[in-house]
Formats: C-alpha cells, structure tokens, sequence
C-alpha cells in the first residue's frame, strides 16, 4: 500500500482534493493505493486546491518485488533418540508402513547400511534398547500397521527380548534378522537384502557406497543419497576391502562404486584396488577435510548427481548417531540431504554451505533435541537463512 500526503506549503487555500494515476490508467481521487502486481511501475500523481488550482503533475517510478515465504524451521525431536526416531518415522509414513527395520541406539556399527533397504522396503529405520523394545517404538510398530520387520545385527546389539516382543506383535515368521560375524559381514548381508529387493522391482542401477567401518560420520552423511537411490553401502577396514566385501559387491551387481572420506577413512589401496575392478571413471571419492566439510562434499554431490535438493535440508549433530540414522530414511525419501555440525556452533564450512545455498532453502529440519543442535547454532541457522 502507497500513502499519498498533500499539504499546502504556499499558505493558500489550502489542499482540496488530491488525484493519481497507476501505469497510465484512470485518474482516481484519494492518498491511498495498492498495487499487487510485481515489477516496475509509474505513478503519477498531482493536487488541486480549494480555489481551483491544479499544481503541475508530477511522476515517480517504483517497483514491486515479491517477498520469499520466511524460511520453515522444523524439529523433529523426542526426548530419546528412541522416540526421536518416532518423530521422523511419523513424519514420513503418516499414512503406515507394511516393514520396518529395528537396529540398536547403542552403538552404530550394524545399522549404516540400513538405509537404503528401509525405503526400498518402503519404511522407517527405527531405534530400540539392545535388551527390551521401548514402548514409544512398540506403539509406532503398531500404529504403522506393520506386518514384517528387520532386525540388524546379531543378538549382542539386538538382543533375544527385542525379537521376542516384535514375533508376538508381529508374528515370528515375519522378522527377519540379518546378522553377520561382524560389522563387515553384516554390512555385506544388507546390502545384499536391500539389492534383493530393490531388483524386485528393477530399479537398483548398481551404485554402491563404500565407508570406513571404524566410524560412522561419513556414511549417515551419504544416508539420504542411499535412500533416495537404492544405493546399498559396504565398509572399508584399516586394511582395505576384505576379500568377502570384494565378492559380496560383485554378487550383488555394483558398477560403480562412490568412495565416502578421505585416505585416512579409505585407503588410497583401497581405492586403487575399486578402480582395478571397476574402471577409474566408474570410482568417485567424495571427501573433506573433516566429517563436517566431508557431509558438505556429499550434500552437494547429492544435490548435483541424485537428484537431490537443498531445500528441506536437516541439520544434525557430527559428534553421535542416533538422530542422523533415523532421519537419513526421512531425508532421502523427502528428497533432500544431511548437514553435519557441532553441538555448539556451525562448523564453518555448514556454515559457508548454507550461505551458498540459501536462495534453494525454504525450510530445514533440526534432528534431535538442543541436546544435539543447540539453541546457539539454531539461531545461526536462522541468522543466515532469514
């Protein structure tokens, strides 16, 4: 809205009536006016007064330009990391899940891969007690409508009350444990499940990931990518990739492989021995200088390569699993990536991503409570993003 005033500056007659003009259209009578359309427009306006006289008309040029709607900040956070999963599960699968994958809060080791074989299944990764499923996941089972479950790793990270409680929800021909000797093998064994089902219904196009196994931060960085894609992960060990994990990744069909980390997380022999196998062209390497520049490099590599977006971005912690494991499920099935950052302030370079980036965000989700992004780096968020 415009605000026309008019005053008698000569100690005349003082001002009658005052008229304007928007782009040449009729003249109206008044001080007050809206224009909605946005661009450049002409105003030409003049006043007339008590005795009759007209002032000279006069002309100003202005523009309209549309304001963005104020950035959306989400939390999606529960007052456990168990019931933070909740949250994320509820979001994505509103409408119920016919399979979910359970895998312990307690350690991390078994549960990187399960990404890509919850969406392919078509529902939420969520989180229990290694010796009782908690009541919040138990309630979440249930209102989902599930009739199938995984459970990932053996019963030192999942234990037997675990998969006695989800047989008699359940039904115990319907869960299935997929376990190996150690993290490696269980990572061989669902990625295989996630290949299994994704070839199902054809859509596996043969990229995998391949992580350190000794941490987690890389790999649930690339967690959206591997939802979103279908692409199923495989850990590194010190040495390299075991002979199992080489004949595992051939039995399921990979052609292309996308290292996550730098050297000091996979090997420059590891490398060179995927870039024997595959061919070099067919072997990218995504990494940083830390987990918060390495999450950075796989956020825009997601956005360029998969199809991903900025817009809806999540924000989670780089010093613990938890949130970032159930909200990798989320991210990749909304379309969207991961960002990594202390518990205190931005790391610099989210920081310089976000600033990059944020003509593509109009809202971000916050995984896990201040415990996990503090207030302080929620209000840099804010700052950048306003």
């Amino acid at each position: 809205t415009v605000m026309l005033t008019a005053t008698d500056n000569a100690g005349g007659s003082g001002v009658a009536h005052t008229y304007y003009r928007v782009d040449g259209a009729a003249q109206v009578a008044g001080t007050a006016f809206a224009v909605s359309t946005t661009g450049s427009h002409t105003l030409e306006f003049w006043s007339v007064d008590v005795a009759g006289n007209v002032e000279a008309h006069r002309f100003a040029q202005f523009e309209i330009v549309a304001r963005p709607p104020a950035t959306m900040y989400v939390p999606v956070a529960g007052s456990s990391r168990y019931e933070t999963a909740v949250r994320a599960s509820e979001r994505t699968f509103a409408s119920g899940a016919e399979c979910v994958v359970i895998a312990t809060g307690s350690n991390w080791p078994d549960a990187l891969g399960g990404a890509a074989l919850a969406a392919a299944e078509g529902g939420p990764i969520l989180l229990t007690d290694a010796s009782a499923l908690p009541s919040a996941v138990a309630a979440e089972v249930s209102r989902l409508g599930a009739t199938r479950a995984y459970i990932l790793g053996g019963t030192g990270a999942v234990g037997p009350g675990v998969e006695g409680a989800l047989a008699s929800m359940l039904g115990a021909g319907n869960i299935t444990r997929i376990g190996g000797a150690n993290r490696y093998q269980t990572a061989e064994l669902i990625a295989a499940k996630s290949v299994d089902v994704l070839n199902a219904s054809g859509t596996y196009d043969g990229t995998a990931f391949v992580a350190t196994g000794a941490n987690f931060p890389d790999a649930l960085a690339a967690a959206p990518i591997s939802a979103a894609k279908g692409w199923p992960l495989f850990l590194a060990g010190p040495n390299g990739l075991s002979p199992s994990t080489s004949a595992a990744m051939s039995s399921a069909g990979v052609s292309d492989v996308v290292i996550l980390g730098g050297t000091g997380a996979v090997s420059s022999a590891a490398e060179t021995s995927l870039k024997s196998t595959y061919g070099a062209t067919s072997v990218t390497r995504l990494a940083g200088a830390n987990r918060y520049d390495t999450a950075v490099v796989v956020a825009t590599w997601g956005c360029a390569n998969a199809g991903l977006s900025w817009d809806g971005l999540a924000i989670a912690t780089g010093t613990n699993f938890p949130d970032a494991l159930a909200g990798g499920v989320m991210q990749g099935l909304e379309g969207s990536v991961m960002l990594l950052t202390p518990q205190t302030a931005l790391h610099q370079a989210t920081l310089d991503c976000l600033t990059l980036n944020k003509a593509s965000v109009r809202s971000v989700k916050y995984l896990g409570g201040t415990g996990a992004v503090s207030t302080a780096v929620r209000n840099q968020v804010g700052a950048i993003l306003y």
